[in-house]
C-alpha cells in the first residue's frame, strides 16, 4: 500500500510538472514511461 501511495503521489507532482512546463511535457512523458514501464511488466 506504501508504495501504492507514493507512486500516485509521483503522478501528481510530474502532472503539476507537465503543466507548469508545457514545453518540458514530451521529456517529463518520457522519463514517466520509463518509471512505470517496470511496474506494468
Amino acid at each position: 500500500k506504501q508504495e501504492n501511495r507514493s507512486f500516485s503521489l509521483s503522478i501528481r507532482y510530474v502532472a503539476k510538472l507537465a503543466r507548469a512546463y508545457p514545453k518540458f511535457r514530451p521529456i517529463l512523458l518520457r522519463k514517466l514511461f520509463y518509471f512505470l514501464h517496470p511496474l506494468l511488466i
